[in-house]
Order: C-alpha cells, then structure tokens, then sequence
C-alpha cells in the first residue's frame, strides 16, 4: 500500500480516487501503518524513498483535512509495514526499522 499527499491511495487491486489536495499533509510514502478511529484515519510511518518515517498524522474523513499530531512520551523509532491496534491506546509492533528492506 502507498500514500500519496494529494489524499490517493493504491493497492495491487485499487486506485482510490485522489481528494482535493489540501494545503498541510503528510509526504508521499509508501506502508505506513494506518488506523481507522473515530471517523478519522491516523498514518503512521512509513518510508519516504530516503527514510523511514516516525510521524503520526490524522486524517479527519468529514472535512478531509490533515493534522500533524505531537506525541508525549517517548516516540518509537521510524518504520514501515508496523502491526497497529487500537484498545484505549494505539500499540504497534514489528515492522521494518532499517532503510533498504
């Protein structure tokens, strides 16, 4: 799965159709993590092509506007292709933490 900033994403079946690009959003990269909570969509990581990312976007699906969120505590490291779980708290594990995979 891909991410690209004008809001379209793809997979090996699916080209979503892309959104209006919206002045502030997250750089194009490919596997991050996502989750759907709360009627929005949070991305999480990813690789940009030059490096794996450690930043958390949401994507509010009502007015399709993005937010860069700041994260208290301690922040993982980047990667890509991270196991996401949503239980009162967003928990994810493994991944790719080494560019190059």
């Amino acid at each position: 799965c891909s991410f690209y900033s004008d809001g379209s994403v793809c997979s090996e079946n699916f080209i979503g159709n892309p959104l209006p690009t919206p002045a502030i959003a997250p750089t194009n990269r490919v596997e991050p993590s996502m989750i759907y909570y709360n009627r929005s969509l949070y991305i999480i990581g990813g690789y940009s092509g030059a490096q794996l990312l450690n930043d958390i976007w949401e994507f509010n699906i009502a007015d399709t506007s993005y937010k860069e969120l700041n994260i208290n505590g301690q922040i993982p490291k980047g990667r890509s292709r991270a196991h996401v779980l949503y239980h009162g708290n967003v928990y994810f594990y493994s991944g790719d933490i080494e560019a190059g995979f």
